[in-house]
């Protein structure tokens, strides 16, 4: 596994004529290190930074050019590209985030046969897979990897300080008593340093879903934070500086090409907000460890009954199931179905098995029951 950096990716692509020619001044620094005349107006001939398309342009150059070296654009990922030889064994997965490429195969010949082809249309540097979009990442001695951000985390607890108050996990609002509430506290804060620091939280719970909860509940007062919903996002900054150490930790399959087993877990939380709606969680693992996708997240619509949540909120998880076990399929790594999901609610169990009796009062809802049973009856 590798990652691959391409050398002024916008900088490639020829700016199509068919588009109204687009023409710009160079600044004085720019003409003088190129030698030429600052007064002079250019045509622009090929794409530059600061073009709204030029990120585009440069993606449909890079798809184009290692679909024609043999890789295939997945049809669940449009930046996921795969390279499949079943009869001698090889898996490449060639992943792309603007510009920024990671590589992983089966073969190392495999990563010098994408460089070499890479190479004879973009300059390319290539590097050991330890650290993508600011996420370290450490290969433990089990074979295990753990995913940290220590710059994010540092350049957090640099602007914001940590106040050494002892805080378990955070999962939803600190507050929970009215009467606590201070004057103070309800007056407004200045949102955009609210949504400064629940922004940069947001990024961190890449590594972190143990936060997600909090930060769910959080962004529900983005449109007018209050000085104490401020006071409940510096918490979340404090239980990261005690916890600092922990990371995200992706294990290992038992064996080597064995099928995949997901595994998933789900609930909901019943008129979990002042609005009345409720909540919904999941998180999916291959195994019994190491939760590769997890969601957090207040449900759209109001829910009329506890059952009525539980079942918005397994809908939503077999929706993510569908599409992970499609994406499984074309990149040659399928699952053992069926996906175990554990649900905690009875009555959402009988339903996912037969209607019977209950279909009298949930039928405002029963178009979600009668899509999870028939995913339930295909395996």
């Amino acid at each position: 596994i590798c990652s691959i950096d391409t050398v002024g990716a916008f900088l490639h692509p020829e700016y199509p004529a068919t588009l109204k020619p687009l023409y710009i001044i160079l600044p004085a620094s720019v003409a003088k290190a190129c030698n030429l005349d600052p007064k002079t107006t250019y045509r622009v001939k090929k794409y530059i930074y600061g073009l709204p398309d030029a990120g585009r342009a440069y993606y449909i150059e890079y798809r184009d050019h290692l679909i024609a070296s043999g890789y295939k654009m997945t049809a669940s990922d449009p930046c996921l590209f795969v390279r499949l030889v079943p009869e001698q064994g090889i898996r490449t997965y060639v992943w792309i985030h603007v510009d920024d490429t990671i590589v992983a195969s089966t073969h190392e010949a495999e990563l010098d046969y994408l460089k070499q082809n890479l190479q004879t249309k973009f300059k390319i540097t290539s590097h050991d897979f330890t650290k993508h979009l600011g996420i370290n990442i450490d290969h433990l001695e089990s074979g295990a990897i753990k995913l940290r951000q220590r710059k994010l985390l540092g350049a957090l607890f640099n602007e914001y300080p940590p106040t050494g108050q002892k805080v378990n996990q955070p999962q939803r609002p600190m507050r929970t008593n009215a009467n606590s509430v201070n004057d103070q506290d309800q007056e407004p804060c200045e949102q955009r340093e609210y949504l400064h620091l629940l922004g940069m939280l947001n990024y961190i719970a890449h590594s972190r879903p143990d936060i997600s909860t909090a930060l769910s509940y959080a962004a529900t007062k983005n449109t007018k934070p209050t000085k104490g919903d401020f006071k409940e996002l510096l918490l979340v900054v404090d239980y990261l500086w005690q916890t600092k150490e922990k990371g995200l930790i992706l294990h290992p399959a038992q064996e080597q090409n064995a099928p995949l087993h997901l595994i998933c877990h789900v609930d909901a939380s019943y008129l979990a907000h002042p609005d009345a709606k409720s909540h919904t969680g999941y998180c999916l693992s291959f195994g019994r460890f190491g939760s590769f996708y997890s969601k957090s997240s207040k449900q759209k619509l109001i829910a009329t009954s506890s059952t009525h949540a539980e079942i918005r909120a397994l809908y939503t998880l077999v929706l993510d199931i569908i599409f992970i076990v499609h994406l499984c399929e074309e990149v040659g790594r399928p699952i053992n179905l069926p996906a175990i999901i554990f649900e905690d609610n009875q009555p959402v169990i009988d339903l996912a098995k037969a209607l019977s009796g209950k279909v009298t009062r949930s039928k405002h809802f029963l178009m979600l029951i009668e899509f999870i049973r028939k995913q339930v009856l295909e395996g």
